[in-house]
């Protein structure tokens, strides 16, 4: 396979995980997504975490205070945050 065609192959997989709860990613979905996350919008897909609409100001406090990526994942872990992938217009 040609870069270009493994590419395309993980930006398949990666959005496969849109609407998928964080907390049940198994390893090799976790560092698609933390690959896509860090570089996706290069091409141009944008890679989130998007909270359950009942995360409520405790939720908001903690993420607030968290102080690297590994404590927001970990908090979006506990609340049950689900992945998106949006392409970037």
């Amino acid at each position: 396979m040609t870069n270009r065609e493994i590419l395309a192959s993980d930006m398949l997989e990666v959005e496969a995980l849109n609407h998928r709860v964080f907390a049940t990613l198994e390893p090799p979905e976790l560092e698609l997504f933390e690959r896509f996350r860090r570089e996706g919008r290069k091409h141009r897909l944008y890679v989130y975490l998007e909270p359950q609409e009942e995360a409520g100001s405790e939720f908001w406090s903690e993420l607030e205070a968290a102080s690297s990526t590994q404590q927001e994942d970990a908090i979006h872990r506990r609340y049950g945050s689900i992945v998106r992938v949006r392409g970037v217009l």
